[in-house]
Parts: C-alpha cells; sequence; structure tokens
C-alpha cells in the first residue's frame, strides 16, 4: 500500500508541474523547432510484426523535440508534405520527421493564457487550406482561413451542455462541404456520444446542426474521426487504465450515414491496439487515398506526461 501511495503522490505531483507550463511556457512568437523520430515497431515483443486487424503497418517512429512545447498532441490533418496537429495548450503545431513550427492559436480562438480556454482537441482541414479546430473547455468550433492571424469562433448551443473535459474531440468534413463533431464522452459510458452534422460548418449565427448518436466500442470513448471520400466514417477511440496504466484503442469504420435526426451509428472494429502492440493515448487520425488503398496515419498524445509518448504510426488499408 505505501509504494502504490508513494507513486500516486509522485504521479500527482508531475502532473500538477506539468498542469502549470502554459502559464510559463505559453508562446508569445511563432518559432521553428528540431524533431527527432527514433523509429519503433508495431510489436513490442515481435520486432517483424506488420499486420494489425485489416491494417498494415507501414512504419512508425517515436518523436521529440528539444522544445519544451512540443507536445500533448490531439487531431492530425495532412498538408502537403507535413503534418498539422494541436495541443492542449493551444498550440498549433506543423511538423515533419526532422523539423516543426510551434504557432499560438490565431487571436480570435480561445483565450491565453488559460489553459481551459485555449484546449486544443480536434482539427479538420478544408482543400483550400481553411482549418477546423474544437476547443473543448469552450465547446467552441474556431474558424482559420488559410494564412489568416485571426480566428471566428461558434459555440453552438447543441454543445452547451456537454461535459468540460468530454467535448468535441473529434471533427471531419464531409465530401460535401459539411461538418461532423463527435462528443467525447459522458457521465454514464454506456450511452450514445451526441454526433451533430452541421450542412455548413458553424459560425456565431449557425446552421443548427442535425443531431444524431455514435455507440463506440465498450469501455471505449472517440477521440478522432476521418471521413472518407465515399462518405464512411473512420472512427478512432481510446481507453485508459489508471491500474496498470496503460491505453489501448479501436478503430472502426461506420458505413456511409444518412444525417437523419436521432439516428444512432455504429462501427465495424478493423483494427485493435493492445498489448504487446504498441499503444498509447491516440488522439489524431489522418488519411489519404493511394493507388494501394487508403493511407492511414495515427498520433499519440503524451500530455507531457514520462510514461507517454508521442508516436506517429503508418498504415495502410485496403478497405
Amino acid at each position: 500500500m505505501f509504494r502504490f501511495l508513494a507513486f500516486f503522490c509522485c504521479l500527482c505531483a508531475i502532473l500538477a508541474i506539468r498542469t502549470a507550463t502554459p502559464y510559463i511556457l505559453d508562446p508569445a512568437k511563432p518559432s521553428q523547432i528540431k524533431i527527432t523520430a527514433t523509429p519503433v515497431s508495431l510489436s513490442e515483443t515481435d520486432p517483424r510484426a506488420n499486420q494489425l486487424g485489416e491494417l498494415h503497418f507501414e512504419a512508425g517512429w517515436a518523436l521529440q523535440s528539444d522544445d519544451a512545447m512540443f507536445g500533448s498532441l490531439s487531431g492530425l490533418v495532412i498538408e502537403g508534405n507535413r503534418f498539422v496537429s494541436i495541443s492542449d495548450y493551444g498550440v498549433l503545431t506543423r511538423f515533419d520527421l526532422k523539423n516543426g513550427s510551434l504557432d499560438p492559436l490565431p487571436r480570435g480562438c480561445g483565450l491565453r493564457p488559460y489553459k481551459w480556454a485555449q484546449d486544443a482537441e480536434a482539427l479538420a482541414r478544408h482543400t483550400d487550406g481553411t482549418l477546423y479546430i474544437g476547443l473543448e473547455g469552450l465547446q467552441a468550433i474556431c474558424t482559420v482561413k488559410a494564412g489568416s492571424k485571426v480566428a471566428t469562433q461558434a459555440q453552438p448551443a447543441a454543445m452547451a451542455k456537454w461535459r468540460p473535459n468530454g467535448g468535441p474531440e473529434s471533427i471531419a468534413l464531409t465530401p460535401d462541404g459539411g461538418l461532423v463533431v463527435i462528443e467525447e464522452n459522458r457521465i454514464k459510458d454506456d450511452q450514445p456520444r451526441d454526433l451533430l452534422y452541421f450542412a455548413k460548418p458553424p459560425t456565431r449565427t449557425g446552421p443548427e446542426p442535425v443531431k444524431l448518436g455514435y455507440v463506440p466500442p465498450e469501455g471505449f470513448s472517440p477521440t478522432d474521426v476521418n471521413i472518407l471520400p465515399d462518405g464512411r466514417l473512420l472512427v478512432l477511440n481510446r481507453n485508459f487504465n489508471a491500474i496498470p496504466f496503460g491505453f489501448t484503442a479501436v478503430l472502426v469504420v461506420v458505413e456511409k450515414p444518412v444525417y437523419r435526426a436521432d439516428t444512432v451509428l455504429r462501427g465495424r472494429e478493423i483494427a485493435r491496439f493492445v498489448p504487446p502492440v504498441l499503444s498509447d493515448n491516440f488522439e489524431g487520425l489522418a488519411t489519404r487515398k493511394t493507388p494501394e488503398g487508403t493511407e492511414i496515419w495515427i498520433l499519440s498524445d503524451d500530455n507531457f506526461f514520462p510514461l507517454q509518448q508521442t508516436l506517429l504510426l503508418k498504415f495502410n488499408w485496403k478497405g
């Protein structure tokens, strides 16, 4: 019991220190960073393993940087030859396997320096470069035009009663230009999460969304969503265990939905991340069509916590 209490106290102390970092390290200006990418295997026990459910493992890396504000990443989109993600501390992060850049969220998106008011958890990108960012503490969606340093922020009424730590964790653009937003969790995990469909990305004055439901795999919560060109949804779901400390994840595909009020959606499992398969706090999902199928990228949020990593994994899926 004493060892457990000592371990628990150490964890609390580390978390308390990291929670204070945004007030100390809140970036006032954009910065360029160097990244170290260390290759990782899919399985911790079999370095030759390359198949996980329906996914073929192509490569994986553990990412690190000397810059203290790199990490705690959620959401993932592909932008040319680089990736874009956002952090719990309101940092817009562009990176590849060698270099990156860190920028505060644009003016008008969130409220600095309060972490709860700039806790960015979800990200989607239009082909014209416009970014849509989900803020969990404010239950808001920010729209950032390409090249703009100013954002517009909407707080849809349909999201107003979502839990402060369970809000817009997953957003994605539909092929017809709509926006899908999925609630992360509820007090009762067996309840469907709200899935909102906006015919157009929300603004301060509308539009009102259509509310559906999404049922994640039992014990899991959705952390990111991508919508394929044919309209199907790929949803990344995560589970956390305090003892023993660790994360598991499930990736599911949802057949192309009809966005009709009160429709309840469920997915079909295509991959499950459980030990000895490499797994962490997966909160970022990006896809790209290739001649071989669908390229799938998965990113983890390390929470600036020493027992976690920033992992970037690449898969191919023929589904």
